[in-house]
């Protein structure tokens, strides 16, 4: 799944949550909310597609984990060959003889993954992705960003950023996301654990496929 579904998903959820409290809100305050104001949420998803991006993330292939399993997977000492990561001791643990040069450019990748987004720079945004990814449609992907772009005010931040595998062309990188949401009167934010594939090409790393490992909403 590409970065923009996942984020698409979180938005909508997160967006009704929220707006779901303000309606309640309003009503405990004022006996009543005006029938625009309860489907002004409505009309985001409509406008940007998020519904139709949550039925998609709803039909995942069945070789995707459940969620319940993949919490399963990060308790305790354990490895998760297909995902890229282990843990150790309750903490992630990096990859070990990773190049030190490698090291460092998949770290400023990774940073610019980042930064592109959160200045909505669609021009950097696609020159970190990969050319032929195998985790998304790259068009797909960049009509899906542009929209967020135009309709969201969204930061992501990155903790515990960590390299958990590497194999000489190809690596994961682990993170634990806050992505704050704002979109008119609505704020959001939500927690997500993700690992970010990234693959070398010619002109360095760049991002193929993600996996969202967990997340939490928290309307505000």
């Amino acid at each position: 799944m590409s970065l923009t579904k996942l984020i698409f998903t979180s938005v909508c959820v997160l967006l009704l949550s929220a707006c779901g409290n303000n309606v309640a809100s309003e009503d405990q305050n004022k006996g009543s909310v005006s029938d625009g104001e309860k489907s002004s949420t409505k009309q985001v998803v409509e406008n940007t597609d998020i519904s139709k991006t949550v039925e998609e993330a709803q039909r995942q292939p069945s070789s995707a984990k459940p969620e319940a399993q993949q919490a399963q997977s990060i308790q305790g000492d354990s490895k998760d060959d297909e995902a890229g990561y282990s843990v150790v001791d309750g903490k992630i643990e990096e990859a070990a003889e990773i190049p030190a040069e490698d090291k460092k450019q998949l770290l400023a990748a990774f940073k610019e993954y980042m930064d592109a987004f959160n200045a909505k720079d669609l021009e950097r945004y696609e020159a970190i992705l990969a050319q032929n990814p195998e985790g998304f449609n790259l068009q797909e992907d960049l009509n899906n960003a542009a929209a967020i772009f135009k309709d969201f005010d969204i930061k992501r931040t990155a903790t515990n950023v960590t390299i958990t595998d590497y194999s000489g062309n190809r690596a994961y990188i682990y993170a634990d996301f806050i992505i704050d949401v704002k979109q008119e009167n609505t704020e959001a934010k939500d927690e997500v654990k993700q690992l970010t594939q990234f693959v070398k090409e010619s002109t360095g790393w760049k991002v193929t496929s993600l996996q969202a490992i967990g997340s939490a909403a928290k309307g505000e």
